[in-house]
């Protein structure tokens, strides 16, 4: 099962009521999500952080109330493109089909979050900011350093949940 965990503000759009009592944490390698949605461009998105290895997902927000279904196809494709093993994948996500919402817990993960919109914002700001490639997005905030990683770059913490393939990644 895995935990996503929506801003107050995503979760009124989306039209979920997280869970208040909710103790358990995700059982998959990723860890709890966090979400949050912003505009850049007067387009609206949502961003979606794995606690364990601060990996990014950046989705378009409309329609919010399936953007976890979305987030399962966008994961599937940057987990590839980073190199992880099919079979790995594969396992992740079946382990992401069971699915609970709750509310916030970690603040050092919405500072993170934050963090990357910023960059994201950023980018939109000198025209790299990519529209119709979001998962280009994704895999540019995955080779942005984290100090609160132990690998420093989300793309290397992922070694420590994933197998990787012997072949270049996409």
């Amino acid at each position: 099962m895995v935990i996503i965990r929506p801003t107050a503000t995503l979760a009124k759009r989306a039209r979920v009521q997280p869970e208040t009592k909710l103790t358990s944490k995700s059982s998959t390698r990723l860890g709890d999500w966090y979400a949050l949605d912003f505009v850049i461009q007067r387009r609206q998105y949502i961003l979606c952080l794995s606690e364990n290895a601060r990996l990014s997902v950046v989705l378009s927000a409309a329609p919010y109330s399936t953007f976890f279904v979305r987030l399962l196809h966008s994961l599937k494709k940057i987990l590839k493109a980073l190199g992880v093993e099919q079979g790995e994948i594969d396992l992740e996500l079946d382990e992401m089909k069971k699915v609970a919402f709750a509310k916030t817990l970690n603040r050092s993960i919405i500072g993170s979050l934050n963090e990357a919109r910023r960059m994201l914002e950023g980018e939109a700001d000198i025209g790299r900011f990519q529209q119709e490639d979001l998962i280009a997005e994704a895999l540019y905030l995955a080779d942005v350093p984290s100090s609160v990683l132990s690998r420093v770059f989300p793309n290397k913490e992922l070694k420590d949940f994933f197998s990787f393939s012997t072949r270049k990644p996409a």
